[in-house]
């Protein structure tokens, strides 16, 4: 009697036979995400070792032109951060008392000169102010009586940059006028042109800012230079530059 067929026949190896069949997994199989290479730092890194390079080789550059410069460009750059340097000298007659300055005024104003008034502790009369120091040295020697009153401040501000225009400009016309160069016509357009250029600054401001922009329109727009005689003219345009000068160092310095 044939027993083959009661034979227990196992299960065969799981390598046998079944080199090419698809490996079998489970349904809830879920394979690992293949890792990423982490460049993200890398790159990072590489950046900022790049900018260090950077840095450092403009601050080598800058030292070493600065240096071979004696300090030129580190100057430059120091007045582009701070503004430009704004820069006037008085010609100006020393005063006891606020009583003697006020008797010094009247007697500078009658010879044409501004006689303004600087100072509440020591007291200085005005004679008028100049933009050139070496102007103001040669006038200054005429009267040994007389000293060199410097006024600077620094201002970013374009309304300083105006107001060194204007202050130029007078200072030009009334020289110019006082020694016969010149007619009132003259003078009488360059206040009319600078009346107007501040004429447009009266909404741009506001505060002290916008005070020191009237005052010059309306003292700019007082000037009737064919009312009255050329010598008090000349002494009233004075006056009003050394106004503008400490009015603009108070606001913009």
């Amino acid at each position: 009697m044939d027993y083959s067929r009661f034979y227990y026949r196992g299960r065969p190896k799981e390598s046998e036979g079944r080199e090419n069949e698809p490996e079998e997994r489970s349904p809830f199989y879920c394979a690992a995400p293949p890792r990423r290479k982490k460049r993200g730092k890398k790159k990072f890194g590489k950046a900022v070792f790049t900018l260090v390079v950077i840095v450092l080789s403009f601050s080598l550059v800058f030292f070493a032109a600065d240096f071979f410069g004696k300090g030129v460009l580190s100057e430059w750059i120091k007045k582009a951060l701070s503004g430009a340097t704004y820069e006037y000298h008085f010609v100006v007659t020393p005063a006891s008392s606020r009583y003697v300055a006020y008797a010094g005024s009247l007697e500078v104003r009658q010879g044409g000169g501004g006689g303004y008034i600087i100072g509440s502790d020591d007291y200085y009369v005005a004679y008028s102010v100049y933009t050139d120091k070496t102007t103001a040295l040669a006038v200054q020697t005429k009267n040994r009586s007389t000293e060199i009153y410097t006024v600077k401040y620094r201002s970013k501000e374009e309304l300083a940059r105006q107001v060194d225009v204007l202050v130029s400009d007078l200072e030009k016309s009334v020289s110019d006028w006082d020694r016969g160069a010149i007619g009132e016509t003259d003078v009488s357009a360059v206040i009319r042109a600078n009346k107007e250029i501040f004429s447009g600054y009266r909404t741009d401001y506001t505060d002290k800012k916008s005070n020191l922009v009237e005052l010059i329109v309306e003292g700019l727009d007082g000037f009737s230079l064919s009312a009255t005689e050329k010598i008090t003219q000349l002494s009233k345009l004075r006056y009003f530059m050394c106004c503008v000068v400490l009015s603009a160092r108070d606001v913009l310095g």
